[in-house]
């Protein structure tokens, strides 16, 4: 798919991705805040920054796969259902990257404590 080889698709995927983690951290961080309670703007932005960067990999295999299908010619319902089913079985790993990320910037023993980034 000549997409994925075009470095301009590449950049608007890394700029949304930092969009991304910008606009969470930052909604983190202000309802922390209005809570009264302590928070770290730059520790939340790699902990987002983190946890989502798994949907880079998966945006790149989803286009790959669409692109495999719509060449071969496959009927829509055909694509539907393959795609509904790719779904459900990706789904686990946002849960497992907001995890590993909360746990990795979080921990004590980690190298990207929440003290470090300070």
């Amino acid at each position: 798919m000549s997409v994925l080889r075009n470095r301009r698709f590449w950049l608007i995927c890394l700029a949304g991705w930092l969009l991304l983690g910008f606009v969470e951290a930052t909604a983190q961080h202000f309802d922390a805040l209005r809570a009264e309670r302590a928070s770290d703007l730059a520790a939340l932005l790699v902990e987002r920054l983190s946890a989502d960067f798994v949907w880079v990999p998966i945006s790149a295999l989803v286009l790959l796969l669409m692109s495999g299908a719509m060449e071969r010619g496959l009927p829509s319902t055909t694509i539907a259902w393959r795609f509904a089913a790719l779904g459900v079985l990706l789904s686990p790993l946002s849960y497992a990257s907001n995890a590993v990320a909360y746990t990795g910037i979080r921990s004590a023993g980690s190298g990207l404590s929440a003290e470090a980034l300070r």
